[in-house]
């Protein structure tokens, strides 16, 4: 699985475009799932994704659909190509596609 990265929010943040914070928070709490069961075995890591990470993918994958779609995000800004890149990162989150294709990794 392809893992999206904090960068193009990250920079839209400290530039001062508060907007880039959820996105944040979202992707902060995948990668903390990720950090807390490092040190278990695969098969213990792929239960706790199982778990966990779908309370935090399904609303990650709307708001970025949203955000995609809302008119008042200029096509060609910051914020857009944050949130098209992280929509191109992401895979479907139908949950048998999901865990098909996360725990293959």
């Amino acid at each position: 699985m392809r893992k999206v990265r904090f960068d193009p929010f990250l920079r839209l943040l400290e530039s001062g475009d508060e907007r880039a914070a959820p996105f944040l928070a979202q992707i902060g709490g995948l990668y903390a799932i990720e950090q807390e069961h490092r040190p278990a075995d695969a098969a213990t890591r792929a239960t706790v994704r199982s778990r966990e990470s779908l309370a935090w993918l399904l609303p990650m994958d709307l708001a970025l659909k949203r955000a995609a779609a809302d008119p008042a995000i200029l096509p060609h800004g910051s914020l857009s190509k944050a949130v098209h890149y992280a929509l191109c990162q992401r895979i479907d989150f139908a949950p048998a596609n999901y865990f098909s294709r996360y725990h293959q990794s």
